[in-house]
């Protein structure tokens, strides 16, 4: 699936132009009706930098575009998370 994260990386790193983004993990999954989904959690550094909403629900379609060239038929659902809270949810998992 190495083509599909660096399509991934490649449109959030573009749509959250000025953020920094610490990591993107890409699963793939099915929802609950079964359907097959991307399931993509982005962790970005939120010192200094808020995500735009605007930016934000552009993303799935932007992706979905891209996406169509390596016929991939999953809908994209993302998470963003802080640095921060990821590290808390890290510590409570463990």
């Amino acid at each position: 699936m190495g083509a599909i994260d660096d399509i991934v990386a490649s449109v959030v790193k573009e749509r959250l132009n000025g953020v920094t983004i610490e990591s993107i993990e890409v699963e793939r999954d099915v929802d609950s009706d079964g359907d097959p989904i991307l399931r993509i959690t982005v962790v970005f550094d939120a010192e200094g930098a808020e995500l735009d909403p605007e930016k934000l629900v552009t993303i799935p379609r932007h992706l979905r575009s891209k996406l169509k060239k390596p016929d991939v038929d999953r809908f994209p659902m993302f998470s963003f998370i802080s640095k921060g809270d990821a590290k808390k949810l890290k510590h409570a998992a463990a």
